[in-house]
């Protein structure tokens, strides 16, 4: 229960009180053995220190008040204790940092099934005897009702182990669905607290440093498979796919190396170190089968950002679906992962605005539909979901959304109307894409014009770090 869980944090806290220095040298043994072969690694069961501080961590994004609150509390105590008995912030930070992946990696490597991760937390040798101490007991329990007539105890042992085995397969979908959420939600949030590099935007920076290189720890350089992160990309769960939107967000702010790859360093070769990955088509799967209506809002948040994540190297490379990219950011050797197949991402953008998001609430996220379709790389493909977008206003739910859907068209064709300013755009765009532009606007116009003003929303957000 959570009551169990808070009081097991504040066990820990009362650790870091009362015996500081033991607590700390346990951890730096856990840090010291973190290469050797124990028995929980070869099992893949789950419960090394390192991975009580990722409980700590992740339970501060518990939706239970009282666990987030002590959650909170002892992560604070843990990270003073780290700075007294540490001989550097960066010490502190390296550990804290390999302490969590490690927790978080190996919660999503077992959590294919419930079952799976119940065997993965299941203490070392324990669950095996368990298993042999029930087994002895209903054989007891079977002889000793041999011989005692119908009513011997031996009859009601199915009933009680098939309303036990209800209860317990409940049990462990709950935990389940608590454990992955609080681990992705958790690590979302770790990685703004202590991203890759110093960004302007992070307001907690209490244990980076300013000129020691080792502050810049590529992630992906410590999990062994950074996969594990958007496993649950197209889970069945509607809210693991959420939580999953959030964390690759996250990764696109503050994480860029578990999506570029690290090269060896010379400007001269395209050799590339790191995982390869295809997260551009299971991000263009992903909006193809997206359903729900509520998580159109962070899925295209997603999107931008992972597209965004392009602009060091050229938002062009964003579109490029070639192997590898021979584009290399000098600054810390990164080179770009190939980008989305332009025709299929607008396509199925098409699809999903055309159905006005299946129900979405439009005014959460039209705002992205702008700085989305600027950042298309041809005309065609901005005018076809422009198309779309405004066909969606007639399947909207309700006047409200496709209030919202109108001034989003507004928007875009004004945004596009005052590009053909630039020189440049206007030699690429012929006269019947001007002409559709226009039009556009002119219907948003007209919209304005015929339609009562009950019923139409506004509304404005910071498109920072947006294309």
């Amino acid at each position: 229960t959570a009551t169990i869980r808070s009081e097991a944090i504040k066990v820990l806290g009362c650790a870091m009180e009362h015996i500081p220095k033991a607590f700390y040298s346990l951890l730096l043994y856990q840090q010291d053995c973190g290469n050797e072969t124990t028995a929980a690694a070869t099992t893949g069961n789950i419960g090394s220190v390192g991975n009580v501080i990722g409980w700590v961590y992740t339970s501060q994004s518990s939706q239970i008040m009282e666990e987030r609150r002590v959650a909170t509390y002892v992560w604070t105590q843990l990270k003073d204790l780290m700075d007294i008995f540490s001989t550097s912030k960066v010490k502190a930070r390296t550990i804290i940092q390999q302490r969590i992946i490690k927790h978080v990696e190996s919660i999503l490597q077992a959590s294919s099934r419930p079952s799976n991760l119940a065997d993965a937390l299941s203490v070392v040798g324990n669950k095996k005897g368990v298993n042999d101490s029930s087994q002895e007991g209903r054989q007891s329990s079977a002889g000793k009702g041999k011989g005692k007539g119908k009513s011997g105890g031996g009859n009601a042992l199915p009933r009680n182990s098939n309303n036990n085995q209800g209860v317990e397969t409940e049990e462990t979908e709950e935990r389940y669905e608590r454990v992955i959420l609080l681990t992705i939600k958790g690590m979302a949030q770790f990685l703004t607290y202590m991203p890759e590099k110093n960004d302007d935007t992070n307001d907690e920076k209490d244990i980076s440093t300013s000129n020691d290189d080792e502050q810049v720890a590529f992630y992906n350089k410590q999990f062994s498979n950074a996969a594990v992160l958007w496993k649950h990309l197209n889970s069945t769960r509607n809210h693991f796919r959420r939580a999953t939107f959030s964390l690759i967000t996250s990764i696109c702010l503050h994480a860029s190396s578990f999506l570029h790859r690290i090269s060896d360093g010379s400007s001269t070769t395209t050799t590339t170190k790191g995982n390869h990955h295809n997260l551009s088509s299971l991000i263009l799967n992903t909006l193809s089968a997206e359903r729900d209506p509520s998580n159109f809002p962070t899925l295209f948040e997603m999107i931008l950002l992972y597209i965004s994540s392009f602009r060091r190297y050229g938002l062009s490379k964003a579109w490029e679906t070639t192997t590898a990219s021979t584009t290399i950011d000098e600054s810390n050797n990164l080179s770009c992962c190939c980008g989305i197949d332009p025709q299929g991402f607008t396509k199925t953008l098409s699809k999903v605005v055309r159905r006005s998001c299946y129900g979405s609430q439009a005014a959460q996220w039209c705002p992205s539909m702008l700085p989305l379709i600027s950042c298309l790389p041809s005309i065609e493909h901005q005018l076809q979901i422009l198309n779309a977008l405004w066909i969606g206003q007639t399947t909207a739910i309700n006047p409200d959304d496709a209030s919202a859907i109108v001034s989003a068209v507004s928007e875009t064709s004004t945004y596009l109307l005052l590009k053909t300013q630039d020189k440049d755009d206007v030699e690429n765009m012929d006269l019947e894409s001007s002409t559709d532009i226009v039009q556009f606007f002119l219907d948003a116009l007209s919209y304005y014009f015929t339609t009562p003003v009950i019923g139409r929303v506004s509304f404005s957000k910071d498109q920072n770090n947006l294309c």
